[in-house]
Parts: structure tokens; sequence; C-alpha cells
């Protein structure tokens, strides 16, 4: 519901000041008019006085109203009409929702939606539901909002994002209500990683000289579609230093399984020792980065 203004200069001809005595509205919707005015003091012979009508609108659908002005002139009393519409009763808040990304399978940051009924009459409203591309990936819950909304009163809803696959993914909140401008929507819109490495840091500690050490990193796919990986590299200040092998990551990984790669450290001096392990590939994540550090003793 807005608050819209107008306003109408009086103007004044003939001989003798206008005393305007009193302004009033009257009709059905009355009281959503509010009239301001400088028409208190006399009015002198070719002057103006000013009428300020606002429209607060506090019900749904088409307002009237009349506007009469009392006065000493000889067409007392004046008159004009007034009309107007009550929009809209249903305020939503947030209308969007970014909720960033997350690994699929996993759960992102709770958003809490906030419907408000401006209107002074109850409005009835259908159960909460969310549609479009990816409706499965958002879950709601704490939900306050049943199939009466009351007059001048809100109630909430928690969105929270569960992607089940990778990529972007987006959904919107459908209210459907007794408002004319239902149904009002809520755009919920998230990016979702499928492919994780672990451990994210390998510390082998202290080798010596001449002996190795051998670590296993370990790569999923959380989602449902097969991802393409590349060839795992070791970059860095002393790559030579670590090598790869019993690697079963093949040039894609099938959706909800996993594959593994052994990284041996074998220092040739002794000192710190460090590189990065990088894994590129078809998913939203590209790169995964694992760091390695030892030290040759």
């Amino acid at each position: 519901i807005y608050t819209l203004s107008l306003h109408d200069a009086l103007p004044i001809s003939g001989t003798a000041n206008l005393n305007v005595s009193s302004i009033t509205i009257t009709g059905p919707n009355a009281s959503n008019f509010h009239e301001t005015d400088n028409c208190s003091a006399p009015v002198v012979v070719n002057g103006t006085c000013t009428i300020n009508v606002t429209l607060t609108p506090t019900v749904l659908g088409t307002l009237s109203g009349t506007v009469t002005i009392n006065s000493n002139a000889t067409n007392n009393p004046q008159t004009f009409t007034l009309s107007g519409s009550g929009l809209t009763a249903i305020k939503v808040s947030p209308t969007s929702v970014s909720f960033g990304t997350v690994t699929v399978g996993q759960t992102g940051t709770a958003h809490v939606i906030t419907i408000t009924n401006l209107s002074t009459a109850e409005l009835s409203m259908n159960p909460l539901t969310v549609i479009g591309s990816n409706p499965g990936d958002f879950v709601l819950s704490a939900n306050s909002c049943g199939s009466k909304l009351p007059a001048n009163s809100s109630c909430t809803v928690t969105a929270t994002y569960v992607p089940t696959s990778g990529g972007s993914r987006s959904a919107s909140l459908s209210i459907v209500d007794a408002d004319p401008t239902s149904p009002q929507t809520v755009s919920f819109t998230g990016s979702a990683k499928a492919i994780t490495v672990s451990p994210g840091s390998i510390n082998f500690g202290n080798v010596s000289v001449g002996k190795t050490s051998v670590k296993t990193v370990t790569v999923t796919n959380a989602g449902t579609a097969a991802v393409s990986l590349n060839p795992v590299q070791i970059t860095g200040t002393n790559a030579g230093d670590f090598t790869l092998s019993n690697n079963t990551c093949g040039s894609s990984l099938p959706g909800s399984s996993t594959c593994s790669v052994d990284v041996t450290f074998a220092p040739p001096v002794t000192g710190s020792r460090s590189a990065t392990w990088t894994l590129t590939d078809t998913d939203l994540s590209s790169p995964s980065n694992v760091t390695l550090s030892g030290s040759g003793k």
C-alpha cells in the first residue's frame, strides 16, 4: 500500500475576500484520504489557497470520497470527487536471495523471508511452494505462515540451499494469496561445486634424504553427473621432490564416486621443501589445490 498525494489550487476571483469555513472529506472510504490546506485565513481577490489530499489505502480495491469546501462564495458549497485504488496489501522482503556457492549435498546459509499484510483486513494464503528449474535444491522450514495472515501482521519462512547437482541452480518461492498482485515471488539462486579433494594440505614431516613418505589425496564427485578431469599436476618451488603414483583418476569421474592419487615425498637435500598438487576439471570448483610440504633431514 502506497501513499499518493495531489493538490488543487482554489483560485479566488470576485470583489471580496473568500472565507473558507470548513473543508471536509466524506464518502465510503473517507478515512483513507487525508487533507491539509492553507485556506484558514481569508483569501484575497485573485489569490489562491491550496488543498492537499493524500491517499493511504488501508484496504484493497477501488476507493472513493468527496471533498466539500464550505465558504462565503456564491456557489457554496464546492465539491470535488476523489478516487484511487489499494493495489497491494502484501509486502515480501527480500524479493531475491543469492545463496552463493555450496558443495553438492552440503547445506548453505539459511535465509529468512518475511511476508507482511499491510492492510486492515485478514488475507487468505495458500501453502508456500518452491517452483522453477531446481525446486528440490531449496528447502523451506520454520514456516509460520498459515492459511490466514491477520491484518497488520507478518509471518516468516526460512529457506535453505542444499544443492543436488553441480553448476548454477535456481528456483522461486511462490506466495499465492488473496492480494490482487498474487502470486508474489522470491527468486532463489545459487551455485554448486561437485568436486572436492581431501585433504586440502599435506605435511610429510621430517623425511631422511634418500627415503620416501607416501600420502593419498582422495577426489570425490558428490554430484550426479560425470565430471571431466585433466591430469593432476605438481608445481611450485620443489615440485621435483613430489611424485604421483597409483593414480585411479582417469579423464572422467562418474557422479557419486571417488578416485585417489598417491603423492610420494623424496627429499634430495635437507631443509624445508614445498609444492602444490593441482587438479583442473569441468566443475565449478576448478582448480582444486592441495599444498604439499615437508622437510629433508
